[in-house]
């Protein structure tokens, strides 16, 4: 089946996201063996425009669509999103891009933090990224970002000078005791228990200074409570060591200071997530999705059935106002009454915000109503891209006529239509895929030639294209 080929692709000028020779292998512990997930597909999505990908389980279509958001990168090939190729890109720029493209996981239920509020939960993208709402930033907030940044980063430093004490002390060259009530520690015990400290006090500052930095809502909780935790053991082990514990306390006494700027009036200028612009915002993109927003904020997500936390899940999509969101089988979990109201929420959603959608699905009976552009895949590759209507009028490739004449019908007196006869065997593992054409080993239609060479897509119809030597359609000279 499936092949490579970009005879499909799109001039790039008139799309918002391109993906060219896709790879996505993954390594079989230390065997030196690979599953070959994704293997050199390429796609493309206009503006505004619903491409549906489909194909059965382990088709490798969640995993493409998590390699176009970058997570896990994919082994090779390229992706553009909006002019910018993704793969290229690294740390903050990748994070910077990632606010534009959003993603709806498969388990609605699972992809939510069950410790969190759904007020929290929505919120969470806009007090990590969201800037102030006004241009004037107050003074005193950003000189207390500031300030918080440099005290933590010299309490990691103290940090470090901790943890090379202990090891100065573990080692011997330097012998200390410790008297706790009748018990005396010696030496390494203390070393041992300074380095440690002194470890995760580096650790934890250096996190807590780059949130501030980065003005992350979340730092200033953080930086609160880390600083209190570290000043307490810092005490205690200066007093250990018979150092004065007035070494550590102006730092500490600096810290009340940040902490009450921080948490001023003007604070929240700094932080606009946490404020009133952004809790209205969330309002608004709850009572977007159907939700009830005084009664939906303070709960958490076991209070919700499957078909509301997929809402859930689409509001946080939409909370930073992305251009793209990959929607990875957003209704298969759920129920058929409940996939009817999610997917008309998609579509209002598409049109009331101007969404570009990438939904994948294994179900052709779904991905019709939704999409305006559908390719089918098959074990990590593509077998056939067209319209839905043209699809499943005169589907081109056989693993996709099988697909479509394996939709149930909801008629007793209605029977399958021979698939059983067409397709024999079972799905070949993605670790040793067949040669050439790997739907072959199932494939009815199957000759020598899709043994030894792998088909190339090519078009067959006004914007159908396929990959098989011996498509179910005649062929344009």
């Amino acid at each position: 089946m499936a092949g490579t080929g970009t005879a499909h692709l799109r001039d790039p000028s008139e799309t918002i996201l391109r993906a060219e020779d896709l790879v996505v292998e993954f390594p079989v512990g230390r065997t030196g063996l690979k599953v070959h997930a994704v293997s050199g597909i390429s796609i493309d999505v206009k503006e505004g425009e619903t491409l549906g990908l489909v194909g059965e389980s382990g088709c490798g279509k969640s995993t493409t669509g998590r390699a176009l958001m970058q997570f896990p990168s994919p082994t090779s090939g390229q992706v553009t999103f909006e002019g910018d190729e993704l793969t290229a890109l690294h740390g903050e720029d990748l994070r910077n891009i990632r606010t534009r493209m959003q993603m709806i996981f498969q388990d609605p239920i699972s992809s939510l933090n069950p410790r969190r509020t759904v007020g929290d939960i929505v919120s969470e993208p806009l007090a990590v990224w969201a800037e102030p709402r006004r241009p004037d930033r107050g003074p005193l907030t950003s000189a207390a970002a500031v300030v918080a940044f440099a005290v933590a980063g010299a309490s990691a430093l103290l940090g470090l000078i901790y943890a090379i004490l202990g090891v100065v002390v573990l080692t011997g060259v330097w012998q200390s005791s410790a008297t706790f009530g009748p018990f005396t520690v010696h030496g390494a015990a203390v070393g041992l228990f300074v380095a440690m400290v002194g470890a995760g006090g580096a650790v934890t500052f250096r996190a807590v200074g780059l949130g501030l930095w980065r003005r992350d809502a979340e730092g200033r909780g953080q930086t609160i409570t880390a600083f209190g935790v570290f000043a307490v053991i810092s005490l205690v082990v200066f007093a250990i060591l018979g150092g004065s514990p007035l070494l550590i306390a102006v730092p500490f006494a600096l810290l009340a200071v940040v902490a009450g700027l921080l948490y001023a009036p003007g604070g929240s200028e700094d932080f606009p997530g946490l404020g009133p612009e952004g809790a209205k915002l969330v309002d608004e993109v709850l009572t977007s999705v159907g939700l009830d927003p005084a009664v939906a904020r303070g709960k958490r997500p076991h209070e919700f059935s499957g078909g509301q936390c997929q809402r859930i899940s689409i509001a946080r999509a939409l909370v930073l106002d992305p251009k793209l969101i990959i929607c990875d089988e957003p209704v298969s979990a759920l129920d058929v009454s409940v996939q009817a109201q999610i997917l008309n929420l998609l579509e209002d959603m598409k049109a009331r915000y101007g969404l570009t959608l990438v939904f994948i699905a294994h179900d052709l009976a779904v991905v019709k109503n939704v999409s305006d552009r559908v390719a089918v895949m098959y074990l990590g590759k593509l077998c056939e891209v067209a319209p839905p209507d043209l699809l499943y009028e005169r589907a081109a490739h056989p693993y996709t006529d099988a697909l479509i004449k394996a939709i149930p019908v909801p008629d007793p007196e209605v029977r399958p239509d021979g698939v059983a006869e067409k397709l024999q065997g079972d799905l070949p593992s993605p670790v040793a895929p067949p040669s050439g054409c790997r739907f072959r080993t199932r494939c009815p239609k199957a000759q020598d030639r899709c043994a030894e060479e792998e088909p190339i897509i090519r078009a067959v119809g006004d914007g159908q294209f396929v990959a098989c030597h011996f498509p179910l359609v005649d062929v344009p000279d």
